[in-house]
């Protein structure tokens, strides 16, 4: 994994303060907006697989805008439903633990059981997160290369997936997490304007840390995710097209 290659990468290309502040456009735009960058990212993220290299940033153009929304609902839908996979025990131990204090304070239960229910709930509820988290990963990188919705949520994928690369998932998060921090940091320092450039460069990071994670995943014996053809002419995010096998796998 070469993580600080996840913000690097981007600056290669001639046109990037071009692209940023595109992307930055599209982020602003409610929903639409995220889900039409997420799109961009997933063909870029193909195509980097194809060529098996991310030497080459494609450009956004808005000539293709629909075809970046349309490719990128899948993982936003597969990012939704998960999110409200986990949500039903959140709000159940939510509504749990406000019923167990209005019983304490009714005198029905003691403060020490309202209280150890309510750690636990804490913690369970924390550990949740922590799984709904890491299972953002192999659940949206799969839905965004294959462009199918269900297929994400494939039991034997996410144990295999989880299983070969689970600790560079982890540690992509902590990275994220702190480089986040500090991009957000400088973001803030720019009189608060640089807070939408600096978000979409953690977005773009964390979209190459899933092609890094996906490759790895390959080179350790993952089953390669189909990909559905490419166009027949080429498109502007890459010139030439770089032809595929039956399995996923560049050629």
């Amino acid at each position: 994994m070469r993580y600080l290659r996840a913000y690097s990468f981007f600056f290669q290309s001639p046109n990037w303060a071009r692209n940023l502040l595109l992307l930055s456009l599209c982020l602003v735009i409610p929903v639409i907006g995220q889900i039409t960058l997420s799109g961009y990212m997933f063909q870029m993220i193909e195509r980097m697989h194809r060529r098996g290299s991310d030497e080459e940033v494609p450009d956004f153009d808005f000539n293709q805008f629909l075809e970046y929304l349309l490719r990128g609902i899948w993982p936003f839908l597969a990012d939704f439903v998960l999110s409200m996979l986990f949500t039903i025990p959140y709000l159940l131990g939510y509504l749990g633990v406000i019923f167990v204090w209005v019983l304490q304070d009714q005198g029905v239960v003691s403060a020490e059981l309202a209280i150890g229910v309510t750690i636990t709930v804490v913690v369970v509820v924390l550990a949740l997160v922590i799984l709904m988290i890491i299972l953002r990963y192999p659940v949206v990188v799969r839905c965004g290369l294959q462009q199918d919705f269900k297929v994400g949520f494939s039991p034997g994928y996410l144990l295999s997936f989880l299983r070969l690369v689970g600790g560079e998932v982890l540690l992509s998060l902590v990275f994220i997490l702190f480089t986040g921090l500090a991009v957000m940091a400088v973001g803030l320092m720019l009189c608060c304007v640089g807070i939408i450039p600096a978000a979409v460069l953690i977005l773009i990071a964390q979209y190459h840390l899933f092609f890094q994670l996906y490759e790895l995943y390959l080179q350790r014996g993952g089953e390669p995710v189909p990909l559905k053809p490419m166009p027949s002419q080429a498109s502007p995010l890459m010139p030439e097209e770089i032809a595929e096998d039956s399995e996923g796998y560049p050629t």
